[in-house]
């Protein structure tokens, strides 16, 4: 884990055992190794095609949206290999976009102050996820809602929770 947030953790047994004989479960986990391989080679691309102030905005905004906040801390280095670049060019383009009044950068910590201009500057990778992730947030998946009732995730939606298992 690269950045301070929650993650789940469940037994390998338990997971092996809801994957062989719950189909929906299955079917969701599938569509997620899809998802985060499609995933992976636009980034290769974009990594490849993309200029390096618009890979990290991309990565930025990417990170900002997987946990939900808009201050955390990344080192320079970490940065570089993510946007297949090296630690001064992340140095450099981060103290440009510090200058543009677009993030907040000092020591690892980053806060996006203006993220819509973020967004503008970020290449067309992004706004392709950008709607997933704005979805997940307000429409848990099946899979969450799997977890919720498995007790592995607490369920934040009291009106979501599910009856005991019999």
């Amino acid at each position: 884990m690269q950045v301070a947030t929650t993650a789940l953790r469940i037994d390998i047994r338990r997971f092996q055992d809801e994957f062989f004989t719950e189909e929906p479960f299955r079917k969701i986990v599938l569509e997620h190794v899809q998802y985060t391989t499609l995933l992976i080679g636009q980034i290769a691309a974009c990594n490849r095609l993309h200029e390096v102030e618009e890979r990290l905005a991309r990565w930025l905004l990417m990170v900002s949206d997987r946990i939900g906040k808009s201050s955390f801390h990344l080192t320079q280095e970490f940065l570089a290999e993510m946007i297949g670049s090296r630690r001064s060019t992340v140095t450099l383009t981060a103290s440009m976009l510090k200058r543009s009044g677009l993030i907040d950068y000092r020591r690892g910590e980053i806060r996006i102050a203006d993220r819509e201009a973020l967004e503008d500057t970020a290449c067309e990778c992004y706004p392709s996820r950008a709607g997933s992730s704005r979805r997940c947030k307000n429409h848990p998946s099946p899979i969450t809602r799997r977890l919720w009732r498995l007790g592995i995730l607490p369920n934040p939606r009291p009106a979501e929770r599910s009856r005991p298992r019999s």
